[in-house]
């Protein structure tokens, strides 16, 4: 083969590469240039529904949710499928968010830590402000990765199961910034025997606070069983106790023989009408073919009110809860009933 053939056939080789794209009639780029990669917010359940539309309403989507999702088409039992292992892969323990192991986060929520007292802020909590309690769930505080410690932590188990009635509480008796405290609940009486692992009294035990009205300052939050809010309640709970309370708003130390959160079961009779309440949103973002948790928070007035609202909730349940948060008038009747269950009547004499 003498040197021009050579020379025409490599030209002919390379000009068959650059032709084949307009052969196909496509011209095609770099998959990193023809893909826009693209953020959709979901806000509310896992649904066709709700997905179609945040996907159809975002802006310039590329092709319909299936295939934003890497998929040909989908079906709502794969959506739910893809929704369920955001809630569930990854999960972390409690303890391990926080960072400061199983006793101090115990300590914590008894209100037994340099984070409850009212000196000035420790550095060791600057951390929290910027701790995402959005995209991951955060699992019951159980010891964390590297330990485990069945029923330490007491704040949030009764007679074996987390918060049976549903609510999760935390009050306060100041706030350490140095300004007036707002406070929204009065003191009334409380079971220490329900909080044992928190008083560290390990006797029947009672206590009647006899305070000054609204000495302290409650929120909380309620879910149902089974729900998005039952999942997601230690995330509530990181965002209501160390993003709010603590960092935003200062508040500190707990109401003397209760602990600082708990189940509000264990936590003291407190009169008010309106104790604030927090809920947890469910919401989702599609991120690279993928669906991620994206949980979003916001307020529900009156703590009592909104869980008297709650569909499977019993009349049992919600009597009870009546009996720990009775109106800001009704805590003298309600120490008084109290005592009367311990066979206990104020004395007459002077």
């Amino acid at each position: 083969m003498n040197q021009s053939a050579l020379l025409f056939l490599l030209s002919t080789v390379v000009g068959s590469h650059a032709a084949a794209p307009s052969l196909r009639g496509v011209q095609t780029k770099p998959q990193t240039e023809s893909r826009q990669l693209q953020e959709v917010t979901v806000m509310g359940e896992c649904s066709l529904t709700n997905f179609e539309a945040a996907f159809n309403g975002s802006t310039n989507p590329n092709g319909d949710l299936a295939s934003a999702l890497g998929m040909l088409s989908i079906t709502e039992d794969e959506l739910k499928a893809k929704c369920e292992a955001a809630l569930t892969t990854n999960q972390i323990d409690l303890v391990d968010v926080v960072g400061q192991g199983p006793q101090f986060l115990k300590n914590f929520f008894d209100g037994g830590t340099d984070w409850n007292d009212n000196s000035t802020r420790p550095a060791s909590s600057d951390f929290l402000a910027d701790v995402d309690a959005s995209s991951q769930v955060f699992s019951a505080p159980n010891g964390g990765a590297d330990d485990k410690y069945p029923g330490y932590f007491s704040n949030f188990q009764n007679a074996g199961e987390e918060c049976r009635l549903g609510m999760i509480e935390c009050c306060y008796t100041t706030k350490r910034s140095g300004t007036e405290p707002f406070m929204n609940a009065e003191m009334c009486a409380h079971d220490m025997t329900l909080s044992a692992q928190s008083n560290h009294i390990h006797m029947t035990s009672w206590a009647v606070y006899e305070a000054p009205e609204k000495q302290a300052y409650c929120s909380g939050f309620a879910y149902e069983n089974g729900s998005f809010g039952d999942t997601v309640k230690y995330n509530t709970l990181f965002h209501m106790a160390m993003k709010t309370n603590l960092r935003q708003h200062d508040f500190v130390q707990e109401i003397p023989g209760a602990p600082m959160c708990g189940c509000v079961e264990q936590m003291p009779i407190v009169a008010t009408t309106h104790a604030d309440c927090v809920e947890a949103k469910e919401g989702y973002k599609i991120v690279n073919e993928s669906i991620q948790l994206n949980i979003s928070y916001q307020g529900c007035g009156d703590l009592k009110t909104y869980y008297s609202n709650l569909e499977g909730r019993t009349h049992l349940e919600k009597f009870f809860v009546d009996t720990k948060l009775p109106s800001d008038s009704d805590c003298t009747k309600a120490t008084e009933s109290f005592l009367n269950d311990k066979f206990l009547v104020p004395s007459t004499s002077a």
